[in-house]
C-alpha cells in the first residue's frame, strides 16, 4: 500500500463533539466527519454517509481513541494497520526522522 492510499485517523473535541479527520499517508486531509451522542447521551451518531447503521468506521475509531486515552492528543492511528502513529511535533518522532535523514545522507 503506498502513502497516498494509506489511511491515518485522529481525534479532536469539538464542543460536545468528536472531529474525526481521515488523512493520507502525507498528512493530507481526505474528509472529516462529526461522531456525536444521541439524545440517550450513551450512543454516538455520525454525520457520514454510513452513519445511519448501527456502526460506521469514524465510531470504531472513536471508541478505540478513547479506550486509549488519545482524543486529543495529537496522535494518528492506522485503522487498517492497526497501529498507532505519534504526532508530528514528537520530540520522538523529529529525532528519528533526523536520524534516518541523516544515515541516507552518509548513504549517498
Amino acid at each position: 500500500m503506498s502513502a497516498w492510499e494509506r489511511g491515518l485517523y485522529t481525534v479532536r473535541t469539538e464542543k460536545v463533539n468528536h472531529r474525526v479527520v481521515r488523512f493520507d499517508g502525507y498528512y493530507n486531509v481526505v474528509r472529516m466527519h462529526y461522531v456525536y451522542h444521541t439524545r440517550n447521551g450513551r450512543d454516538y451518531n455520525c454525520t457520514c454517509p454510513g452513519g445511519q447503521r448501527t456502526d460506521c468506521i469514524h465510531r470504531l475509531v472513536l471508541r478505540k481513541f478513547q479506550r486509549e486515552h488519545r482524543v486529543d492528543s495529537g496522535w494518528f492511528y492506522d485503522h487498517e494497520h492497526d497501529v498507532w502513529e505519534r504526532p508530528l511535533n514528537d520530540p520522538l518522532r523529529i529525532f528519528k526522522q533526523k536520524a534516518e535523514r541523516a544515515r541516507e545522507n552518509a548513504a549517498d
